[in-house]
């Protein structure tokens, strides 16, 4: 099925004004319609900054098929020169249309292609990867499916530009669900004014973690009828603090690659009638194939994308060969345990950053915890610890009291070799680790 306009539910945004928001994307298909056919090869960036803006100019480019090519209007100097070298877009919202961009490739876009930015450092060109708008509807179905349900209602604090906060919006299309706009941030009222069990709501561990410090939203989040977390591994402590306050936990597994979340392990109380919590969506299947000696995961699913921009034809029935091993369950439940471009080899010995990082937190000296490997001639790479202490003490932080806290819990050849105190972890958008910063952080210290 193809998206319409026509079937869109006249409250799609709580709280918003129907006929204003109506007119936003009228605006935003007549500026399309005026560009002609030439759209279809150029595309639309869209950048905007304030999400019901995002959520119009996505709504009208959907309508007529334009190709979107989806960008973050707080990217820096190296991405947007990153974007530049890849697309010169007929049309841009949220960002002035950069008219000396000379693409070293430019390749025309084809008519209905949805392009979602994906991880990678800043030290790396952008990557884009291809959807279409089956593969997004695909994926909302499986959501759907698992949460039984009719209409998707979710309260979205993610940013839009990147498939976790995008997907939001796509399934409340598809399934004729509504969407509430929010930061939950300490200043926003605890009235929602709306049925909070009907409603779903994304997090990635960062945003969790604050909101239980916060405590202001604790009533509320109790009420969902699902809380997701995604976009990392979140850490035992947490997930045990927040599943003990009752929180409709389900910690999920998925990437831009997938469309969002392709598997799920379910740690509501009591909302559950599945035999086994930990579990994959329908229509998916994974395969396991041994790399330097782990079980690297292969998905395959109804909502793969069609490979990246400007990147290698990609064969959807062929499944994608991820970067993450782990194992499948009793149930057929995946079972998901680390990155392979996180192993580090110390001596010899192979170390998973997560098993570190869990102990570290699991102190109560540490809030989070980021472990790497560090180029080393006597060990290979060392073990580096980023942490940031308990209660943002960094002067009273003892990295001795540390360690000896860890000499029950991880064998010595795992325990970090140094440890760097930061405020925050040098973390991507998508809580994934900032390769730039890292090294940056690495090199000033040692």
């Amino acid at each position: 099925m193809s998206f319409s306009l026509n079937k869109l539910r006249s409250e799609l945004l709580v709280g918003e004004d129907p006929g204003i928001f109506k007119e936003q994307v009228e605006s935003y298909l007549a500026e399309i319609d005026a560009k002609g056919p030439a759209i279809f090869n150029e595309g639309v960036l869209i950048a905007e900054e304030d999400p019901v803006l995002f959520v119009a100019a996505f709504l009208a480019a959907l309508e007529r098929e334009a190709p979107i090519i989806l960008g973050n209007a707080h990217w820096g100097q190296i991405e947007w020169a990153s974007f530049d070298r890849q697309f010169s877009p007929g049309l841009a919202f949220g960002r002035a249309l950069n008219l000396k961009a000379r693409p070293s490739r430019l390749m025309a876009l084809e008519k209905g292609l949805i392009l979602i930015p994906t991880g990678g450092s800043t030290t790396q060109e952008l990557k884009f990867t291809q959807h279409r708008w089956a593969t997004l509807e695909n994926q909302s179905k499986m959501v759907q499916s698992f949460l039984n349900t009719n209409a998707i209602n979710s309260i979205c604090a993610l940013p839009l530009f990147h498939v976790s906060g995008l997907m939001q919006i796509v399934r409340a299309l598809v399934t004729g669900g509504q969407i509430f706009l929010t930061n939950l941030k300490p200043s926003q009222s605890t009235e929602f004014g709306i049925a909070l069990e009907d409603y779903c709501l994304s997090l990635v561990p960062t945003q969790l973690t604050r909101l239980l410090e916060e405590g202001k939203f604790l009533k509320q989040l109790v009420k969902l009828k699902c809380i997701f977390i995604g976009g990392a591994a979140i850490n035992t402590e947490l997930l045990q603090r927040a599943v003990g306050l009752q929180l409709p936990i389900v910690t999920s597994y998925g990437m831009t690659e997938t469309a969002g979340l392709i598997a799920v392990e379910d740690h509501r109380l009591g909302k559950s009638d599945l035999p086994c919590r930990n579990y994959l969506l329908p229509d998916v299947r994974i395969s396991l194939e041994l790399s330097e000696g782990l079980k690297r995961i292969r998905i395959f699913s109804k909502s793969l994308f069609q490979g990246y921009w400007g990147g290698p034809k990609f064969e959807p029935a062929e499944g994608f060969l991820t970067s993450d091993y782990g194992a499948l369950n009793p149930e057929g439940g995946l079972v998901v345990e680390g990155r392979l471009d996180r192993v580090i080899i110390s001596g010899g010995e192979k170390i998973f950053p997560q098993e570190v990082e869990n102990a570290l937190v699991a102190t109560g000296q540490v809030s989070s915890a980021l472990v790497v490997g560090q180029h080393s001639t006597e060990w290979g790479e060392s073990v580096i610890a980023i942490v940031t202490p308990a209660n943002d003490t960094i002067e009273g932080f003892n990295p001795e009291r540390l360690a000896e806290s860890l000499k029950g819990s991880l064998a010595s050849y795992k325990r970090p070799k140094n440890y760097i105190t930061v405020k925050k972890l040098p973390l991507l958008n998508n809580e994934k680790p900032d390769k730039r910063l890292i090294a940056e952080l690495l090199s000033s210290i040692f």
